[in-house]
């Protein structure tokens, strides 16, 4: 077996090979596996007829690549096999006539988040971050960065208040270099009066 075919059939993502009619030639025991069959029974359909209407969406963008359309990387797609709703990144791209089709279940790797689970940090502009810092200590709130300098041109704390969320505050240094901010925005991304924004920033 060359290594192709060793990635090929041991590759813990859905592997597959189309022809130039949607019809599978080749299948991994993998895709196999998240289409509860065996590689040998996907042979030479599509896949609507293997999963119906359920797999539609993976067809069409399978059809747009066979028809020209591009290569598709990393979307996500959602799926029925048989009562279970899946969600599944797609790669495809061509190949000869058909198309190779890269199947990923991802339906185990999103959640809502944990009681308590911080899901969003704010970030909100004071006068003295210092000051603002020893006072939000006194009230209870659990400084998790303490105020720092940063290069361009900002002193920075980070606090968890009693609700799950967390705050991020800042203030301009004085002794930063009008120079040095201006430096920092291009490198930065955004101008130096932006410093003085607040934002809302997802953790």
């Amino acid at each position: 077996m060359t290594a192709t075919e060793l990635l090929f059939e041991r590759s813990p993502l859905g592997m597959a090979l189309l022809d130039a009619d949607l019809r599978f030639a080749r299948v991994n025991e993998a895709l196999a596996a998240l289409w509860r069959t065996a590689p040998q029974d996907m042979l030479g359909r599509t896949p609507e007829e293997l999963q119906g209407s359920g797999v539609a969406e993976l067809q069409r963008s399978a059809a747009s690549v066979v028809g020209g359309g591009g290569a598709i990387s990393g979307m996500e797609v959602t799926g029925v096999v048989g009562d279970d709703v899946r969600r599944w990144i797609l790669t495809c791209f061509s190949v000869d006539e058909g198309a190779a089709v890269i199947l990923g279940d991802v339906r185990h790797e999103r959640r809502p988040p944990r009681p308590g689970e911080a899901t969003h940090s704010v970030m909100v502009r004071v006068e003295d971050a210092r000051a603002h810092c020893e006072r939000a200590r006194t009230h209870g709130a659990r400084i998790m960065m303490e105020p720092t300098d940063f290069e361009y041109g900002e002193r920075q704390y980070t606090a968890a208040g009693y609700e799950p969320r967390i705050f991020r505050k800042g203030a301009r240094c004085r002794s930063s270099a009008r120079a040095a901010a201006t430096s920092a925005s291009v490198a930065w991304g955004f101008s130096a009066r932006s410093a003085d924004t607040a934002m809302i920033i997802p953790d």
